[in-house]
């Protein structure tokens, strides 16, 4: 009897959905050409993730769908990353206006997963005003829009949850009661967006990085690469801090850092030795 039973397949093979003996569902999302697995998550769909580090563009489009809403209100850069050497960035914010809405995530179908717990966003944020300064994060500033259609449906405000460095790590939730309610109303579909406003600060730009949308009772696995090479440059887990492995000229794994709130911090380091001949 098999352990699991594919439920979602890619067109190149790649098991996209399996569910166990128990029906409960774990979901993969490939990247870089469809060659390596960017989210992981256990007890969800696979059309209720998303994962886009910002790092891989096929063309000039990101694989994971994200897009600005109008035509160049967001941007991909190299100004500023969370990790690996890109981010997304807005355009500026003036006072009293907002950044443009960012597609994140598309045709989440309403399941019975997401009416059971919920949908859960995370994302790394850092508002910064035109001389690069870091500016804080104020409460309800960071938003996020469910819309089915062209009909907004739900929004949101995100929370900031820690800080490290220049970067906020910040979270928001479309809650089991708003997903029941959809469903209710016969909603099957939806798309989320996100989008900052300016309520008080002088003009800033909107960095976001290392975006994450998954069922609020799953487990997840995040992974970022280096394009060129295909390293693992950062891991996340369901904090949403990042692994961060370094590596010598030869490509071997020679330190581990984590993230926290008080910085990034080594935890291992591998010493490569080689006995000499006789």
């Amino acid at each position: 009897i098999a352990a699991t039973y594919n439920q979602v397949q890619s067109p190149h093979g790649q098991a996209l959905q399996t569910n166990n003996l128990f029906n409960v569902p774990s979901a993969h999302k490939y990247g870089y050409d469809q060659n390596l697995v960017v989210l992981s998550a256990n007890n969800a769909e696979f059309d209720a993730i998303n994962f886009e580090s910002f790092e891989y563009e096929e063309g000039a489009t990101l694989e994971s769908g994200v897009t600005a809403e109008q035509p160049n209100s967001w941007s991909l850069q190299g100004v500023a990353a969370h990790t690996g050497a890109q981010g997304y960035r807005s355009i500026l914010v003036n006072n009293t206006g907002n950044s443009g809405k960012l597609v994140i995530a598309t045709d989440i179908r309403v399941t019975d997963k997401l009416t059971e717990g919920g949908e859960t966003i995370k994302l790394w944020i850092s508002n910064r005003d035109i001389d690069g300064n870091t500016l804080n994060l104020l409460p309800n500033s960071v938003k996020l829009t469910a819309s089915n259609g062209n009909q907004d449906i739900a929004i949101v405000s995100m929370q900031a949850v820690a800080r490290v460095g220049k970067w906020f790590l910040v979270e928001g939730h479309f809650t089991k009661n708003m997903l029941q309610a959809w469903s209710n109303n016969g909603v099957e579909k939806f798309t989320i967006k996100l989008w900052t406003e300016n309520i008080g600060q002088d003009p800033f730009f909107t960095y976001v990085d290392d975006i994450v949308v998954h069922p609020t009772e799953s487990s997840v696995t995040a992974r970022v690469y280096d394009p060129v090479t295909f390293r693992t440059i950062a891991t996340f887990g369901d904090t949403h801090f990042a692994v961060l492995p370094q590596y010598d000229s030869e490509g071997k794994l020679v330190r581990q850092r984590v993230e926290t709130e008080k910085g990034i911090k080594t935890v291992k380091e591998v010493y490569h030795h080689i006995t000499p001949r006789p």
